[in-house]
């Protein structure tokens, strides 16, 4: 019963490098990092994070990079990447709740090409559950071992299982880097520069649409990355002028070819 409850928390706490069902009872919230290019109220402040302000320069050709970043996620072998994530919602456990729900957690991943992942909790807004790991073999099944002595033993599960959905009721395959590029980059998509924000400040930053939106109260998303290398640095989904869901990419290996073993449990 103990090793359910604690597997039940694990699928909760952002394993697969988000911020997965929510905090669990007892834990408070933590605010999420702000996307604004200014202080609110400072002299010249957009109304809307990422708006264009005319002193920065010239914005960042976004049809050029969404072509570069396309070809990329088509053709590489594998990313090894390490991500903060933080989120809120009002969802926990596939089903929608009057609390206002956040999380928060750092992360390794290793993808590799077609659809195989490793990722590993290196901090969460549950502590009892860092070094806990997922490996997923194809878009259906996967494998979690817990951390410490009740991680023994990897316990299969389908990905659909709504105990990995996150707060806002996102999908574990939709929910992690390599799956929001594809998503960002897919046919239709449109990116346009848009000002960098501060906790990006040297990358290219741009506005994304056209794209399938991971639920109904999402209104915008950004995306920086480092225009030379196209490594992604962060990732805001907002609802309005707030953001809901962050990324904060820490690394970002592009090319990387994962040892096969990597992906066994």
């Amino acid at each position: 019963m103990i090793a359910r409850q604690l597997l039940f928390g694990l699928l909760c706490a952002g394993v697969a490098t988000t911020a997965a069902c929510g905090r669990l009872p007892g834990t408070k919230p933590e605010p999420l990092p702000s996307v604004s290019p200014v202080p609110p109220g400072s002299p010249g402040a957009p109304s809307n994070p990422g708006a264009p302000l005319p002193s920065l320069g010239p914005l960042p050709d976004g049809q050029a990079l969404l072509k570069a970043v396309r070809a990329k996620v088509a053709n590489t072998p594998g990313v090894d990447v390490e991500v903060k994530a933080a989120s809120s919602g009002h969802y926990y456990g596939g089903k929608k709740v009057a609390e206002l729900r956040s999380s928060s957690s750092r992360s390794r991943m290793l993808w590799g090409a077609p659809g195989k992942l490793r990722a590993q909790v290196l901090e969460s807004t549950t502590p009892l559950l860092a070094g806990s790991t997922l490996v997923m073999l194809s878009p259906d099944q996967l494998k979690v071992k817990a951390g410490g002595a009740l991680g023994l033993i990897p316990i299969s599960m389908k990905s659909s299982d709504t105990r990995l959905m996150t707060n806002r009721n996102h999908y574990f395959t939709d929910n992690h880097p390599v799956a929001h590029l594809k998503r960002l980059t897919a046919e239709g998509a449109s990116w346009k520069g848009v000002a960098p924000l501060p906790v990006a400040p040297s990358a290219a930053w741009v506005e994304i649409s056209g794209v399938r939106r991971l639920d109904k109260d999402l209104t915008r998303e950004l995306l920086a990355l480092d225009p030379k290398t196209l490594q992604p640095k962060a990732m805001a989904m907002m609802e309005g002028d707030k953001s809901v869901v962050t990324f904060q990419f820490l690394k970002f290996l592009w090319d990387a070819v994962p040892n096969p073993n990597a992906f066994k449990l």
